[in-house]
């Protein structure tokens, strides 16, 4: 009997070391990928960027106040440390001197694999805790069951190859769920503390780990050891809700939170109500009401949660783990026992204020995918479990096969996405093969989601400094025009007639127009909301403007010759990383 618990045991630590590290090989696979070009814009923009200065301002200024609150500085403080444990040796290995000009260097190439490590190690490291939560709540087999699903999560797979924050939210959100779990199952205060603790460090991160106070206001109501839900209302609840184990938490969160961001505490106003377009309450307002922006224009007329469950689970998780990660959260909150409680704490509140959310990007929704995750295990579980009961164990294991297996190969298929060559220095090269010298060339924006055109890529230092911008060409090369330049996209308020003379003043005697999905997915089909746009890429797709389609680049998942198109997949989920890129050349005739 020993020897067969023994063996049983074995197989589970070795069957979750294999799930860890097929997950570890997807997130770090590819993790240097478009370096040192800058594709994703929030990673460039709203995180580093705003690390580096923050870091600058530190080191020049001794002014610790971040100036945001879009994210927390838990991730700007990891990414400061990392960059200083990677430079500092770098230097006295070379001779450099440590002198504040080198600190605060960008160092593009090792600033970046830096910070991207960290996202792939938190995201690694997340299969484990969910597989904890599945679990401790569930049971063994739920348990690797989550882990296998997460693993294989093509969306959790891509946020691990970005420095955004979400996979440290994630990771946060997941240690703080197991220590909410402590909660409720012991109820003593020393799972409150811990609880609180996590609670304040995720929301140091990022301010939507603040779903997690319903979270823990459940396993309050139903912890073991003094449970405040006693089956009725009556006019003492109020009392036994706020006793000292909820407000220990609460004090000791606060206290956390305040250490690790002191100033969304000392600075408020500024951070919170008054900032630019790092403030936290600017993109509540863009969210739910201020009109739509330049950038948020592809979200225009989407059916709130319809969009998450046809488009941005089905290409974020793959259809066959949607499918089952939807019946389980039918399947527990029917069965709503105290463990589905807990669960559904977090599903239901999420997807309820984040479906709401105009702003329909992937990046919002992650945060919801491995709790489903669980849920569609719990269900896939009580399948299996049911099958075997019935006599057809092959069935079990071929039930769990097909949805297991299908996501690791859809994930296997998308990860090899960030071991080619990017779109966009692909049409890039193809500009500097086929485009005689002197041409002129046309792109939509100055850098991020063009081919950039600076120099040939063959001439780029990859541990520079700084990447040439399309803009500032040298004219040997190629003339570079951008169409949506900022001063167009400023006055937004211009009329149709204006809009369409400067199209047409920029692209007059170009040779070469370049269209990113970018552009062209939210422009092309808003005729009557962005009539100029949307009769420029129709006469250049129809030939009347006068180009011929000249090449495309088309990434997509493949695998074994296999391609996954996910032409309907949210556009940001795309244009990050592997945008749908045309070259026009010019016929003769149009214009």
């Amino acid at each position: 009997m020993n020897r067969i618990i023994s063996w049983e045991g074995r197989k589970t630590t070795i069957l979750l070391a294999v799930i860890i590290a097929l997950g570890a090989s997807l997130r770090f696979y590819g993790l240097c990928w478009g370096l040192p070009y800058r594709f994703h814009v929030d990673e460039h923009q709203y995180v580093v960027d705003s690390v580096l200065q923050y870091w600058r301002g530190i080191v020049y200024h001794g002014d610790f106040n971040p100036h945001l609150s879009t994210y927390g500085t838990l991730p700007m403080y990891a990414l400061i440390l990392a960059r200083l444990i990677v430079l500092a040796p770098a230097a006295l290995v070379q001779g450099i001197p440590l002198t504040a000009e080198y600190l605060t260097a960008e160092h593009t190439w090792i600033t970046y694999t830096v910070g991207r490590a960290i996202s792939a190690t938190l995201s690694t490291a997340s299969i484990y805790l969910f597989y904890l939560v599945g679990r401790r709540l569930y049971g063994e087999a739920v348990g690797l069951l989550t882990a296998a699903l997460v693993a294989a999560t093509v969306s959790l797979i891509q946020a691990a190859h970005y420095y955004t924050v979400d996979s440290m939210l994630i990771f946060f959100l997941a240690l703080a769920f197991l220590q909410i779990i402590n909660v409720m199952e012991r109820g003593d205060l020393h799972s409150y503390v811990l609880a609180g603790v996590c609670l304040a460090l995720a929301l140091a991160v990022k301010l939507p780990a603040m779903f997690l106070v319903p979270v823990l206001a459940a396993a309050h109501l139903f912890n073991a050891k003094a449970p405040v839900w006693n089956g009725r209302l009556d006019r003492h609840l109020i009392v036994r809700f706020f006793d000292l184990r909820l407000i220990g938490a609460g004090c000791v969160a606060f206290t956390v939170f305040a250490l690790t961001s002191p100033y969304n505490i000392l600075d408020f106003r500024t951070l919170y109500l008054t900032g630019g377009n790092l403030n936290a309450a600017r993109n509540v307002k863009l969210a739910y009401f201020e009109p739509l922006q330049t950038w948020t224009l592809a979200y225009y007329g989407l059916i709130p949660y319809w969009y998450e469950l046809t488009v941005l689970l089905r290409f974020g998780m793959g259809i066959p783990m949607e499918v089952v990660s939807l019946i389980g959260a039918i399947y527990v909150a029917r069965r709503w026992a105290k463990p589905d409680r807990l669960l559904l704490a977090w599903i239901v509140p999420v997807f309820v204020v984040i479906g709401l959310n105009r702003v329909k990007t992937i990046r919002y929704i992650l945060p919801l995918i491995p709790f489903l995750s669980v849920g569609g295990a719990v269900w896939l579980g009580a399948v299996a479990q049911s099958i075997r009961l019935a006599h057809r164990k092959w069935l079990s294991i071929a039930a769990v096969g097909v949805v297991t297996g299908t996501s690791v190969l859809y994930a296997v298929a998308f990860a090899r996405l960030y071991g080619e060559r990017d779109s966009r220095l692909q049409a890039s090269d193809w500009l500097y093969r086929h485009a005689p010298v002197g041409s002129t060339v046309v792109v939509e924006d100055e850098f991020t989601y063009t081919a950039p055109l600076g120099v040939p890529d063959d001439e780029v230092d990859y541990w520079n400094r700084s990447v040439v911008d399309a803009v500032y060409a040298p004219s040997h090369i190629h003339e570079v025009r951008v169409i949506f330049s900022p001063y167009y996209l400023s006055y937004e308020t211009l009329d149709v007639d204006a809009k369409i003379a400067h199209i047409q003043d920029t692209i007059s005697g170009a040779q070469y127009i370049v269209v990113s999905e970018r552009h062209y997915q939210p422009y092309s089909r808003l005729p009557h909301y962005r009539p100029a746009e949307y009769q420029y890429y129709r006469g250049l797709f129809d030939g009347s403007l006068g180009y011929r389609l000249a090449a495309v680049f088309d990434p997509s998942p493949s695998l074994l010759g296999v391609t996954l198109n996910d032409d309907g997949a949210e556009l940001y989920s795309k244009v990050f990383d592997h945008p749908k890129i045309w070259i026009f050349e010019h016929s003769g005739g149009g214009q």
